[in-house]
């Protein structure tokens, strides 16, 4: 069981990922924003962040920057997008996050990814 965070403005989105990680065992919290993300952080440790690329504000690769900045030991940050999954896998690559998650794909497939991400 891991902790994991979502950060996403969409609230759908976020409440069936967080009950697709639940049913898989592990403990979920949940940020409409990237402050409230920053707070959680700091203040809980996950051992895993699934970020929103669009977000309104500073966009998910701005947001890694500047958590990666702010933490003496981040957790993983994994992009999770709707966008074309070549773009999304160069914004992986340039941006360092430890790897992406495209929007849409099956909930056991959300699941494995994650449960890969987290080895």
């Amino acid at each position: 069981m891991a902790l994991i965070l979502v950060i996403d403005d969409e609230e759908e989105s976020r409440e069936l990922v967080k009950e697709t990680l639940e049913i898989g065992g592990h403990l979920v919290k949940e940020a409409p924003s990237w402050l409230e993300g920053n707070q959680i952080i700091i203040r809980e440790r996950p051992e895993l962040v699934l970020l929103d690329v669009h977000m309104p504000g500073l966009q998910g690769p701005q947001i890694l920057e500047v958590l990666r900045e702010t933490l003496k030991k981040p957790p993983k940050f994994i992009f999770y997008s709707a966008m074309d999954i070549d773009q999304l896998q160069k914004m992986t690559l340039e941006y360092g996050a430890n790897g992406f998650i495209q929007k849409g794909v099956s909930l056991s497939e959300l699941l494995n990814r994650v449960e890969f991400f987290l080895k």
